[in-house]
């Protein structure tokens, strides 16, 4: 998933959190000030998993991951005019028209878009909605990330019904004219789901989902996820069918129920994770590398997305950044 458009299906994601089994946990442990090795059952908390070394891409090369640590944002430019292209998960490419959206140039949703009762987007994003054909025209910062929400809405069909959902960290085109694509979530994801028994989704909790990557932006497999709160508290999975649950693939974007680590298509999801409105929950990406004879799994990645109540939040994470701004989870 390099780009929004190429995230597939979000009914395949939670899906495969629901058939997920309780023994498929994070990594846990100690937060470790952020750094350093999984502790796992050491600090209190269940074994960590065994994961192979690192690779990426689809032909098991090994992931380059000298970067971490050093990677940055990529720097932003001036302003461009873009089209966004709003696309309905799950419904075969079908557009999202006439839906109300907040689109952030700067990377940065305020906390006036996340609340349950809307009145402004908030300093530096621009209210819009999509027309007829699913497109919107913003202003975004060339080459820079952008970040936006999307406000639920019900529709004539499940197909048509959106979740509240945002997403951030997508790069702008490098010049005007050029169009993204972006994702809303629809209620046919939550239906079925409800519908086959898998999951009972618990009030008031959030999910999180997206694609792991390297320094070269392939899809890393053979890692795992953490998730922690704003307060450094570790997210752990539970054994309850509302309890919180981690999930990874087949490597062809399908669920896969036995996973404990990403497959060749980097893809991860948590869903039933409890938080407060507006909380950053910081995702962290934990691999052996192949560097220590212990094969330990280590840090290499992390970001910070909002999450909020009943809603979908998705982040892409890649190599450890040098530039994260003070107070972000992942300083």
């Amino acid at each position: 998933m390099r780009r929004s458009d190429e995230f597939r299906s979000f009914i395949q994601v939670v899906v495969a959190a629901a058939a997920l089994s309780a023994c498929n946990s994070p990594a846990v442990g100690t937060d470790a000030n952020h750094m350093g090795t999984d502790s796992g059952a050491d600090s209190g908390g269940p074994a960590t998993p065994r994961v192979p070394p690192a690779h990426a891409g689809t032909a098991g090369a090994v992931a380059a991951l000298s970067c971490a640590g050093t990677s940055t944002e990529p720097a932003a430019g001036a302003d461009v005019s873009i089209t966004l292209d709003l696309i309905a998960f799950g419904q075969h490419g079908d557009r999202a028209p006439s839906t109300h959206l907040c689109f952030c140039p700067n990377n940065v949703i305020p906390m006036a878009a996340l609340t349950a009762t809307f009145t402004s987007c908030g300093t530096g994003c621009q209210d819009v909605t999509t027309d007829t054909s699913g497109h919107a025209s913003v202003m975004a910062r060339a080459n820079g990330w952008y970040a936006y929400r999307v406000f639920g809405h019900n529709g004539p069909t499940a197909g048509t019904h959106f979740l509240d959902s945002i997403q951030i960290n997508e790069a702008a085109p490098a010049s005007s004219g050029g169009t993204v694509q972006g994702n809303a979530v629809t209620f046919l994801t939550e239906n079925l789901i409800l519908a086959a028994e898998l999951l009972d989704l618990a009030p008031g909790t959030a999910t999180i989902a997206g694609r792991l990557g390297d320094c070269a932006g392939d899809n890393l497999s053979n890692v795992v996820t953490r998730a922690f709160h704003a307060d450094g508290t570790e997210i752990f999975a539970g054994t309850e069918v509302t309890d919180t649950r981690f999930a990874y693939f087949d490597g062809a974007e399908n669920p896969d129920a036995s996973a404990t680590f990403t497959n060749t298509d980097g893809l991860y999801v948590v869903v039933n994770i409890p938080i407060m409105v507006g909380e950053r929950i910081r995702i962290e990406t934990w691999a052996y590398t192949g560097t220590d004879a212990t094969g330990d799994a280590h840090r290499v990645g992390c970001e910070a997305v909002e999450a909020f109540p009943g809603g979908v939040s998705i982040v892409n994470v890649g190599p450890l950044r040098n530039d994260y701004a003070a107070g972000h989870p992942c300083h």
